[in-house]
């Protein structure tokens, strides 16, 4: 757009256009981006709710019934995205009711729970037992 042909404006304004493309463009792989994460996320705790379900017959006392009320909140419109604060607690209490257990079963809890946890509070700081 160096040429004689082309006036001063029309250069202002190909250099106006093309700056709008980039941005425009910086945009939309932005959206695209959290977009992508927002589904990666939702995939991750439908799996771990998943695994916790399968396995929730293989889970007696008190961890079956922490995971089993975790459980009831994803079968209504909870958004996954925007959890209340109140169901950190519930897989805080499920995640220490698995881990005091030992065996396989009580392993597939405990990654399912970190797995939510991570999934759905990641800016969570750890919860420490006092």
């Amino acid at each position: 757009l160096e040429s004689p042909r082309h006036s001063p404006r029309q250069r202002q304004l190909y250099q106006s256009l093309t700056r709008r493309g980039a941005l425009a463009a910086t945009r939309l792989s932005t959206a695209w981006q959290e977009s992508n994460n927002s589904v990666l996320a939702v995939l991750r705790i439908g799996a771990n709710v998943a695994t916790l379900r399968i396995h929730i017959d293989q889970f007696q006392g008190e961890r079956r019934a922490t995971i089993e009320r975790l459980l009831a909140h994803f079968g209504g419109g909870l958004n996954v995205l925007q959890p209340p604060n109140t169901l950190l607690k519930e897989i805080n209490t499920a995640l220490a009711a698995s881990l005091r257990e030992s065996n396989g079963h009580s392993d597939r809890a405990v990654r399912a729970l970190s797995g939510l946890r991570l999934a759905m509070f990641s800016q969570a700081p750890l919860a420490t037992e006092t």
